[in-house]
């Protein structure tokens, strides 16, 4: 369990109901990789946990569809999903400010900024919530339509 402010990325588990097929987050799980940061929130990572590494290009952060791989390798359940088939988002850290970006999904979910808050040890943070409609957090409830 880490103490102190987090960045990293994260997915809502959710089911997809009727025609339009809406998120329904009653029984979502909040699936998160986290990075702790320097206790003075600066965003400036401390060192990472034995056993992980980044996994983006630059070697810098995570990425999404590498780190599903990963976090669902010990749960059956969730293997049959691909990466990008729940909404999902990430928290960065900058100047001491939380910054959440994430699909506009999530906004439906109920206290998702709380669950956020407290997963990413955010609390006493200036946060800021970014719904970003582009297709980088595209979900599977993104697809009617298209």
């Amino acid at each position: 369990m880490y103490e102190g402010p987090c960045q990293g990325i994260f997915w809502f588990t959710c089911s997809f109901e009727g025609e339009e097929e809406l998120c329904d987050f009653s029984e979502t799980e909040l699936l998160a990789l986290l990075v702790p940061c320097q206790e003075n929130g600066s965003g400036e990572a401390k060192a990472l946990p034995e056993g992980i590494a980044f996994n983006s290009r630059r070697g810098d952060a995570f990425t999404h569809k590498k780190t599903w791989a990963k976090l669902t390798e010990k749960r059956k359940e969730l293997r049959r999903y691909a990466w990008n088939y729940f909404p999902r988002g990430r928290v960065e850290i900058r100047h001491g400010k939380a910054m959440i970006f994430m699909n506009p999904c999530i906004l439906s979910c109920k206290n998702f900024q709380e669950k956020l808050v407290e997963k990413f040890h955010l609390e006493g943070m200036k946060v800021r919530v970014v719904a970003d409609c582009s297709w980088h957090y595209h979900c599977h409830g993104d697809d009617r339509g298209i």
